[in-house]
């Protein structure tokens, strides 16, 4: 894959989405993980506006790749209201993927940042659409 190829198709989706508002340094940094991982491209998207520039940045990576006969993984959210990012990615994934006639289903929502069992029961109650958690500090440490 040549990068060169990867940018040129990134930035058509990017204008055809209309999606021309996201960091661009956010994005060149997506594309160079993805040229260097195009079978395990996923992105931590909540840098600047997870909403408004990490998801979209990641989507238009994720379209790019699936071009070239890539499948992007998923995204992982660190911050923010995770039950609610959660359901507005899906929502995002799954518009853009019908968009161009791809499934996006199998994308996978990460979630991580200070994850503990009252967190967890909090977004089971806020129905998150989260597939995997990270759980670090919570694991290891005491937190009684």
């Amino acid at each position: 894959m040549k990068g060169v190829d990867l940018l040129t198709i990134c930035m058509k989706y990017r204008e055809d989405l209309g999606w021309t508002n996201t960091v661009l340094g956010e994005l060149y940094a997506f594309i160079g993980f993805a040229q260097a991982y195009p079978e395990s491209f996923s992105s931590l998207v909540d840098s600047y506006s997870t909403l408004e520039s990490g998801v979209k940045n990641y989507l238009i990576v994720a379209l790019a790749l699936k071009d070239l006969g890539f499948e992007a993984k998923g995204i992982r959210l660190d911050s923010g209201d995770l039950a609610k990012l959660s359901i507005e990615c899906k929502k995002l994934m799954k518009e853009t993927g019908e968009k161009y006639n791809h499934d996006f289903s199998k994308m996978q929502i990460v979630a991580s940042n200070d994850i503990n069992e009252n967190t967890l029961t909090q977004l089971k109650k806020d129905g998150h659409q989260i597939d995997v958690f990270g759980i670090g500090t919570n694991l290891v440490t005491c937190q009684a």
